[in-house]
């Protein structure tokens, strides 16, 4: 290996792939973070809309002519739910008109719901999960629902952890210890004699 790949400190030379694999973990993780975060915004605010019987999805319409059947998948955020719906029918009695064939392809709804029409039977509840499968020859379609607490707890982790971390790293360095495993910088503030990290990303 050539010296131009080497980084040098006072004691022992450090490949500079193993600092930029550091740098480029950090930014990847930053990003995740982030995504993460608006995950979790975005549940909290489909969790308080859907607690006002307001009802967002997103469906995806597919019709097949030549087999005469129909296939409908949506996500829906209703009464403190997130849930997947799946549905295939056999269209050979009762075909579509031209405006149902029309509603092919993906699109987002949004509806205001009665509270009478809110039920889910008990089948597969706990804790506000829910799951109905098909039954051959009896039901066609099947649900699985996921409370918004989940997901938002479940979304909120990998940013909760980054801002304890932030936090702790900050602290190290404002007095003046290694942010990776808290050894004192005071005689060497470019590299940790304990962990080896390098401080120059």
């Amino acid at each position: 290996m050539g010296a131009s790949s080497m980084l040098t400190t006072g004691e022992a030379p450090v490949p500079r792939y193993n600092v930029g694999m550091r740098c480029l973990l950090r930014i990847l993780f930053a990003i995740a973070t982030v995504i993460c975060l608006l995950l979790a915004i975005g549940t909290a605010t489909l969790w308080v809309r859907s607690k006002d019987l307001l009802c967002d999805g997103l469906v995806h319409y597919r019709f097949d002519r030549a087999k005469r059947s129909d296939t409908q998948v949506s996500i829906d955020s209703l009464d403190g739910r997130v849930a997947f719906h799946w549905l295939t029918r056999d269209r050979s009695g009762t075909m579509p008109d031209k405006r149902e064939e029309a509603l092919g392809g993906l699109y987002l709804t949004k509806q205001q719901f009665p509270r009478s029409v809110i039920s889910y039977d008990s089948f597969g509840m706990w804790l506000g999960f829910y799951l109905r499968l098909p039954v051959p020859r009896q039901s066609e379609s099947g649900v699985v629902a996921v409370p918004h607490w989940f997901l938002f707890l479940l979304f909120s982790l990998l940013p909760v952890f980054s801002l304890r971390s932030g936090l702790l790293i900050l602290r190290r360095r404002r007095l003046r210890l290694c942010p990776t495993c808290g050894y004192n910088l005071r005689a060497s503030p470019d590299r940790c004699p304990e962990c080896g990290q390098l401080h120059t990303c």
